[in-house]
């Protein structure tokens, strides 16, 4: 996998100079369920455009904006665990920069998926759609159906905050909505400074509540 940058720089031409600011950004407001695409077991071959070349674009606009430019790399993968063995569906969501990311990125499992991969370009500036992932798990009071899908910062990813994103999350027991979670990162935004992202739902029958797992974002974001 190639490296995802954040890109948090905005451009300013003038006739003598360019240059060049960095702001703290917060992701473009933009409803995520737009489509009803569902896809299951698509490879990462029959996405329009790759996660990886999407990593490239954004490397090659970051180094425009500044040859002196220091990014990190973050990589996410969002998921899911039917432990059935305990009689438990847990959601994942891990993150983490540069060489941790790139160890994690190389544990991937077949129940694991790059937000990215699950874009849709309609060229290379503007996001046109994006997939959802829908997968079941059978605990012992019946069947659980989960849903994720990617939450992008900007659907031009040239522009603001348009190499961040996330994911989302819903649990449905039937008709009945066991869990939603629109955002698995609260406050982070492109700049990932501060805010905090949830890691880990834990879903059990006749449990009153999901258990969550909370890590501030810098903690997991701050790897070498």
């Amino acid at each position: 996998m190639q490296q995802q940058v954040q890109f948090c720089k905005l451009i300013q031409r003038t006739t003598r100079e360019v240059q060049v600011r960095q702001e703290h950004c917060v992701p473009e407001t933009r409803p995520v369920l737009l489509t009803r695409n569902v896809i299951s077991g698509v490879s990462l071959r029959q996405i329009t455009l790759k996660a990886s070349q999407m990593r490239s674009i954004a490397l090659s606009l970051l180094m425009l904006a500044s040859s002196q430019a220091n990014a990190d790399a973050f990589y996410k993968l969002v998921g899911f665990k039917c432990e059935t063995n305990v009689n438990k569906l847990v959601l994942t969501y891990d993150a983490a920069a540069n060489s941790e990311g790139e160890a994690m990125m190389r544990t991937q499992t077949v129940s694991q998926w790059d937000p990215w991969s699950l874009v849709r370009m309609k060229d290379d500036e503007n996001v046109e759609s994006l997939q959802t992932i829908e997968r079941h798990c059978k605990l012992n009071d019946g069947i659980y159906t989960v849903r994720l899908g990617p939450v992008p910062g900007n659907w031009n990813i040239q522009r603001r905050c348009g190499t961040w994103i996330s994911a989302w999350a819903e649990v449905r027991k039937g008709e009945q909505i066991v869990y939603r979670l629109a955002n698995f990162e609260q406050g982070v935004g492109c700049f990932y400074a501060d805010g905090e992202i949830t890691t880990r739902v834990e879903i059990r029958p006749k449990q009153r509540a999901p258990k969550l797992t909370i890590t501030p974002a810098i903690k997991l974001l701050s790897g070498t």
